[in-house]
Formats: structure tokens, sequence, C-alpha cells
């Protein structure tokens, strides 16, 4: 372990108590729920993306919207609680605590991010 693991798993854990929510997420596979990989209930923050505010050509400080194919929103769950999740485009991401429950499909997961894995949403369909 690296010296500064212990910071930054203190850092999600701190995180993720304050702003973590229950979310399922369901496994598909040619349109139908995947019997070899069951849903699983999780909790990890998730982050809506505000499609009217992204910045599609740059500002001043060389800076663009990174993550314009989604337009929904961003899971950001802890490897260190969930070490074997595994996530595949085209699964589906339910916000259970929110109102209504909105729905997101899958369209990208970044595995490569320490500490983290970032599921990219997009809009259900």
């Amino acid at each position: 372990m690296a010296r500064f693991d212990q910071y930054r798993n203190r850092l999600h854990g701190a995180v993720d108590g304050m702003f973590a929510e229950e979310v399922l997420i369901t496994r598909w596979k040619d349109g139908r729920e995947d019997p070899d990989r069951p849903s699983v209930t999780i909790s990890a923050p998730l982050r809506e993306v505000d499609r009217e505010n992204q910045n599609l050509s740059g500002d001043r400080s060389g800076t663009f919207a990174t993550d314009i194919r989604t337009g929904g929103a961003v899971l950001r769950v802890d490897r260190n609680i969930y070490p074997d999740l595994m996530v595949k485009k085209g699964d589906g991401v339910t916000a259970n605590e929110r109102p209504g429950s909105p729905k997101w499909t899958v369209s990208h997961v970044d595995d490569r991010q320490v500490g983290r894995l970032l599921i990219y949403l997009g809009d259900a369909g």
C-alpha cells in the first residue's frame, strides 16, 4: 500500500458518508436481465450532469467538457467497498432514493482511476 492510500481511503469514506446514495445496477444482455450477472444494490455518490452548462468549445484555460457523451450522470464507486463490481456498457442504473427513481443506461466505464470506478450514465433508452 502506498503511503498516501490511507488518506485517499479516509477521504473517500468521508465523501461517501455524506453524498453516497443507494442505486440499483441492473445487468442486461440481449434486451433482458442477464441471469449470469444478477442485479445488485450499492451505495455510491451519484452526480447528475447539467447539459446546459457544459462547455463544448473550451475556455481560455483550455478546459473542455469531457463527459459530453453522456449528458446524464456519473456514479463514483469506491473500489475498497466494491472491489469485484463488474459493470458493462448497456447496463441500467436506478437511483432508488431520488423522487421518481430516475433511470440511466451505462454509456462508459472507466476502471483506470485509482480508488474509484467511474460509471458514466446516459439517458435511459
